[in-house]
């Protein structure tokens, strides 16, 4: 008799491999393989903006429901310098909420590294769930923010299923642009440093191509897509430039598309 465990595990990879399908089979992937561009797919689409501005700090995952309320960076921003996510606090008024959630894979880098640099955690704090949980209360109670964890029941599903990661050099929501398969969403290129906008694309794709993700379902005939969204043709060429560097270890298996913003 198979253990318990094995049928899961061959139930998960199952599941996955439906996802992946499911990615190929989205419009936005079938006229890009065809060999549209993503700003001809974008064109035709007739965009237009949201009433809403964003008011709820999320992390980037794709797991998580991102919309035109959310501004997202990875971990909700966990892995940024503390003057710098200062600094996009302030520059954003009108966000009211941080967000955790479970399994978060910034969060578990955010721990990891402050405990090598010997930090100091509540008793309380053990593992890189519960560090994610009190960094980002901590930082809603600093800014005066509300806060809110964001659990597993809430994920449009369980599992690493991002196709590709959404780079926005202004705050744009994913579910504007029809056929597109599930993202990552960044919105730190609108308010930071290069710096940290390549670290950023380089740990989400990082995810992508793990076992957490896609991982070797990823190749160069069917890769991890990487859209920008760009306000000019300089911020386009700034942003390809930073992504090219941040996942060229990849090769061929990452493919770049930009779009300027429709609105």
């Amino acid at each position: 008799m198979r253990k318990i465990e094995e049928v899961d595990q061959t139930t998960e990879i199952k599941h996955v491999n439906d996802l992946w399908k499911k990615s190929n089979e989205a419009s936005v992937i079938v006229d890009l393989k065809n060999g549209l561009s993503l700003q001809d797919i974008i064109d035709k689409q007739k965009i237009i903006k949201p009433l809403a501005e964003p008011n709820k700090m999320v992390c980037a995952d794709g797991r998580c429901q991102h919309n035109e309320e959310t501004f997202c960076l990875a971990g909700s921003g966990i892995l940024l310098p503390d003057e710098d996510f200062k600094q996009i606090i302030k520059d954003h008024g009108n966000i009211k909420c941080l967000t955790s959630h479970d399994g978060c894979g910034a969060g578990k880098l955010a721990f990891e590294n402050f405990k090598s640099q010997g930090g100091i955690l509540p008793e309380n704090v053990l593992t890189a769930d519960e560090f994610a949980k009190w960094w980002t209360k901590s930082k809603a109670l600093e800014y005066g923010l509300d806060y809110e964890h964001i659990g597993a029941e809430k994920f449009n599903d369980p599992n690493h299923h991002e196709r590709g990661l959404l780079i926005n050099s202004i705050t744009f929501n994913p579910e504007l642009i029809k056929g597109l398969p599930n993202v990552f969403v960044s919105d730190l290129a609108s308010c930071s440093k290069d710096d940290n906008v390549a670290k950023e694309i380089s740990i989400l794709t990082s995810i992508a191509f793990s076992d957490h993700g896609f991982g070797s379902r990823i190749k160069e005939q069917e890769p991890f897509y990487i859209f920008i969204c760009a306000k000019n043709k300089t911020d386009q060429s700034r942003l390809t430039k930073i992504t090219e560097a941040a996942v060229s270890n990849y090769g061929t298996k990452v493919r770049i598309e930009g779009f300027f913003s429709p609105y």
